[in-house]
């Protein structure tokens, strides 16, 4: 049996290499909401409840209607639909149901637990 030359392995290497680059970046970046949920839920502190981060926007809401959009981007938190009307760059008027807001929190806790770790060296 024959053995590959070098430039062989060479080129399927790089090609190897290459697509695994591609597939590096497709990740995503954390966008505008979910930077407002972990911001709400650090205010909000332990234990991190849906509650709480409810209880945050809806602060964030009546911040908006005080003192203009400028304040927050949170428009109005409505519990009967679960939904949330939120003002983000790239879409504009935003209604987000409450699903979302859950899987942003999770993740939000994830990063809320590394950055305490990172710093703190403990939970």
């Amino acid at each position: 049996m024959n053995a590959p030359s070098y430039p062989d392995v060479h080129e399927e290497a790089l090609r190897l290499i290459t697509i695994g680059m591609k597939f590096d970046q497709r990740g995503k970046r954390p966008g505008q909401l979910a930077h407002l949920v972990l911001d709400c839920a650090k205010r909000a502190g332990r234990p991190h409840s849906f509650e709480q981060l409810l209880h945050e926007l809806e602060l964030e809401a009546a911040r908006r209607d005080l003192h203009g959009e400028q304040v927050s981007p949170v428009e109005k938190i409505d519990r009967i639909w679960e939904l949330a009307t939120i003002h983000l760059q790239k879409r504009g008027r935003a209604q987000i149901p409450f699903g979302t807001l859950r899987n942003h929190l999770t993740r939000a806790k994830k990063n809320i637990l590394q950055e305490q770790f990172t710093v703190h060296g403990k939970p």
